[in-house]
């Protein structure tokens, strides 16, 4: 059961990943768009990537509700070596 709900969430988060690339690539600016970019990223491993994303969303959203939670994400990232 285990494999097969990874297999699905990675499923998802690759699609997500694909779709939501177009999202950027149609409106840069898009805020929301990166943060759920980084929380796909994140769910299919990829922490460097997710990282990006969230500074991207970061960068772009600084009022957003999400931002502080957001931060101590990176901050987590980069206090073990990361970026």
């Amino acid at each position: 059961v285990y494999d097969a709900r990874g297999k699905v969430i990675g499923w998802k988060g690759t699609l997500a990943i694909s779709e939501l690339k177009k999202c950027v690539a149609a409106d840069p600016n898009h805020g929301l768009a990166y943060r759920s970019l980084g929380v796909a990223y994140y769910m299919l491993g990829q922490e460097k990537s997710a990282v990006q994303a969230y500074a991207r969303f970061v960068s772009l959203a600084p009022d957003h509700k999400d931002v502080p939670k957001v931060k101590e994400i990176i901050a987590n990232y980069q206090k073990r070596g990361g970026g």
